[in-house]
């Protein structure tokens, strides 16, 4: 069955879903009920294989992914925890206490599987170093399958768009970064932080494990076809994460690239840059400075929004977090227009500045400009 299925964003962008309605999912715990399974189905139909029971959303991602492969498209689902039937299956995910890529076993759970994601399989599972979770059968799969996975998306949903190998690499990269590491860190246990003031209770693993039968499901609760509900919104989740790559941020390295370009042009020192269109700049801007031998050169960043408002943005220090290369004036923080008119001295048209000192905004690119200058001569001041 071909089903076309628009998001929810003002159809940003539409696909067809490779977990149709007529998907095959059984569970079979003899070889005699494998054997009446296959004969439904269409001769030469690959099977692959997961465990029954209460599911998780490791293998219900790693069975979406799977489905975006050439071998395993078409491919029927096995819901058992019986060896002698996943012995006969054509890939098996996420049980069978068997870890082997060449033989299509992709189990994380036995005690001698230590692998990350860095390129070292050797190389032990250290906690809390970045990258070096240790993975899921989702993480297995991508690992594996992944960069076949993400051509076969970006050519179906996105065929106007072109990538190059290189560009792929560096997507395929960032969404396991951005999104499988996130599910293997929730399979395998490893806390986002230490000490937590509340928990999370929306993101994908939360979402796919309300599909699971309730302890009090009327009897004819069907957990494979909650399995088959559960990998719909795996799916969508998985094609969301490619887009906001592959379409939204990708597309903004061009824009920075020209910034960086740019810098001296625009400010003499070239510690700043301005961005013509607001974009997802953060992570462009720190590869640039690395590709560039520059780290840590760029200050502030300009842009404007979409009222027209200049808007002056500090840069962290590396990547991610909270800190701040140089922050806007101590005294604008947490103030808006007539109470900034009291402090601001010349500058009387600053428009707000946040209370952390990372952002603030005017209608005028000379006022941001001078916030930026009199910020760094604070900055100097105070060290």
């Amino acid at each position: 069955m071909v089903e076309s299925r628009p998001t929810q964003q003002q159809n940003l962008f539409t696909y067809t879903s490779r977990v149709p309605d007529t998907f095959a999912i059984n569970t079979s715990d003899t070889l005699q009920q494998l054997a009446a399974f296959r004969a439904t189905l269409p001769e030469g139909t690959k099977i692959a294989g997961t465990h029954s029971e209460v599911f998780h959303c490791d293998e219900v991602l790693a069975n979406v992914m799977l489905r975006y492969t050439r071998e395993y498209e078409q491919a029927a689902l096995i819901r058992t925890r019986a060896q002698e039937v996943l012995d006969q299956l054509d890939i098996v995910t996420d049980v069978g206490s068997v870890f082997d890529a060449s033989k299509n076993r992709f189990d994380h759970h036995q005690r001698s599987f230590n692998m990350a994601w860095h390129e070292d399989e050797n190389k032990p599972f250290v906690e809390g170093e970045p990258f070096k979770i240790k993975l899921s059968s989702a993480g297995l799969v991508y690992k594996y399958l992944g960069k076949e996975v993400l051509a076969s998306i970006l050519k179906e949903v996105w065929p106007q768009s072109t990538y190059s190998e290189s560009e792929q690499e560096k997507i395929y990269q960032k969404l396991y970064k951005n999104f499988i590491q996130e599910v293997d860190a929730m399979d395998n246990g490893v806390k986002i932080a230490n000490d937590t003031n509340y928990h999370v209770n929306t993101n994908l693993g939360v979402r796919v494990s309300r599909f699971n039968k309730p302890w009090n499901a009327p009897a004819s609760f069907n957990q494979n076809e909650q399995f088959r509900l559960a990998m719909r919104v795996a799916e969508e989740e998985l094609l969301w994460q490619v887009y906001s790559i592959a379409q939204v941020f990708w597309p903004a390295r061009k824009q920075v690239e020209e910034a960086w370009a740019g810098r001296e042009a625009f400010y003499p020192s070239g510690e700043f840059m301005y961005i013509e269109n607001s974009c997802p700049w953060k992570d462009h801007l720190y590869n640039l400075e690395v590709e560039n031998g520059k780290e840590g050169l760029i200050k502030f960043v300009f842009y404007k929004d979409g009222r027209g408002m200049f808007r002056v943005q500090t840069v962290a220090p590396k990547c991610s977090g909270y800190d701040m290369r140089v922050p806007l004036c101590k005294a604008w923080r947490g103030l808006r227009a007539e109470e900034l008119k009291l402090v601001a001295g010349e500058l009387q048209d600053i428009e707000f500045v946040h209370h952390s000192g990372f952002i603030g905004g005017t209608y005028n690119l000379q006022t941001a400009l001078k916030m930026a200058e009199l910020s760094i001569q604070e900055a100097a001041a105070t060290q």
